[in-house]
């Protein structure tokens, strides 16, 4: 690629992180927030327009003196992203536009457990649909390593399956793939606004315990997607978590068992906060889990605890904000 485009590429990247919030701007306001000449911006800002990704809003009504300006707008409905994740017999998905807003809401329920096929159906029909999804994100519970499934439970079909290659060499539209608890944690530095700080979240499920880290503003993988496999640490009898958890946590307190999870995160990643999501019905984990921790570690070393309810909306939210930054890539990159 010559360097006239490379730079043309980057110049609209940063136009378009200057408008993805949806506020309405002048020409000049954007030149000023990012830096660039203002014949550049405008060159920018009318290919937009033409291409329909900016809305021209008409002139700016309540500038004072001199001439008035056009405002100008990201046109919310230029593209919808499909995002999704699979949990036990289900799809969940949803259709979101260019800001997050969600459009369709909804889930489909198969008798038989998951299999590539069945993802490709569902996901072909959602684009027969609504014709503007031009980008997929999609959680996995499980690991995931450059957009290939590798160790996951309960879905042998899926396992060494290239998800993320094969979807976006049949479908032409770009797609991300990723370990659920790794989009919930991008989606929390975000919504809690760590970005610029460690944050972990720690799942417990009935298939047993997930964790998932960002650390400088990026997820934590591992050299082959291994990282948050947390039930594979062993804990009492020479058992793992994930064999304590799968037996009904026997003669093992809850709490316990979620603080030392904790204290693997505290002292490795040393994190701000951590969020819990704790799919079971127990008085006093939480208590016991500060107890756990506090027995180990100094006060002044423990994160903010975190404890949430809202699983399934903070893995959309973190599913949207994937899904939206490969739309606006993509963009910028044509």
């Amino acid at each position: 690629m010559a360097f006239s485009s490379i730079a043309k590429n980057l110049n609209e990247k940063i136009v378009l992180d200057c408008i993805k919030g949806g506020a309405s701007y002048t020409k000049q306001e954007i030149a000023k927030q990012s830096e660039l000449s203002f014949p550049t911006v405008s060159k920018i800002v009318d290919e937009f327009v033409e291409k329909k990704i900016m809305l021209s809003l008409g002139i700016q009504e309540n500038s004072q003196g001199g001439r008035k300006a056009a405002l100008f707008q990201l046109n919310k409905d230029f593209a919808h992203v499909l995002t999704l994740f699979i949990q036990e017999k289900s799809i969940y998905y949803r259709v979101v536009d260019a800001l997050g807003n969600t459009i369709l809401n909804d889930e489909k329920e198969y008798t038989v457990p998951l299999s590539f096929t069945q993802i490709v159906e569902m996901i072909r029909q959602t684009l027969q649909e609504d014709v503007l999804i031009r980008a997929i994100s999609i959680g996995i519970p499980g690991s995931v390593n450059n957009g290939k499934i590798y160790d996951i439970d309960g879905y042998e079909a899926l396992k060494e399956c290239e998800l993320e290659k094969d979807l976006n060499k049949l479908f032409s539209i770009p797609v991300k793939i990723g370990n659920n608890m790794n989009i919930i944690a991008l989606g929390m530095a975000d919504k809690l606004a760590c970005k610029e700080d460690n944050i972990a979240c720690i799942h417990l499920a009935q298939t047993g315990p997930g964790c998932g880290a960002v650390v400088n503003g990026k997820a934590v993988s591992g050299f082959c997607g291994f990282n948050g496999e947390v039930g594979f640490i062993p804990f009492y009898d020479k058992k793992t978590l994930q064999e304590i958890a799968l037996s009904g946590f026997q003669n093992i307190h809850l709490g316990d068992f979620i603080g030392k999870i904790a204290i693997c995160l505290i002292t490795i990643l040393n994190p701000k906060k951590i969020v819990f999501y704790i799919e079971r019905e127990e008085k006093d984990w939480e208590k016991d889990m500060r107890s756990y921790c506090r027995t180990y570690l100094p006060e002044r070393v423990l994160p903010e605890f975190i404890i949430s309810t809202h699983y399934q909306e903070e893995y959309f939210y973190g599913l949207t904000i994937v899904g939206t930054q490969l739309l606006f890539e993509e963009i910028s990159n044509q």
